[in-house]
């Protein structure tokens, strides 16, 4: 079963993209890449990441359809903000 933990984890994997496009950045200055190989490194961000996306939203709609994220899935929101009791 997934669960927000494994959502959180996909989430910071999904920010490795900002982490590889300043890589590219840099070597842009240095001209090491053909244009070429430049379509080539974008082209296989671009295919990277649409996979690395899609298994994130498949995390996400996996833990909504099994409710285990909102204020009803978890205990400590319960103790702290007495959901459903009356003030």
């Amino acid at each position: 079963m997934t669960d927000r933990f494994d959502l959180e984890s996909q989430i910071m994997n999904a920010w490795q993209v900002v982490e590889d496009l300043q890589l590219l950045y840099r070597k842009a200055g240095e001209g090491d890449l053909t244009p070429d190989e430049w379509a080539n490194a974008l082209l296989g961000l671009s295919t990277i990441y649409t996979l690395r996306f899609q298994e994130l939203l498949s995390c996400f709609e996996n833990i909504i359809d099994d409710g285990a994220l909102g204020p009803t899935a978890d205990p400590i929101y319960h103790q702290s903000y007495k959901v459903g009791g009356n003030d």
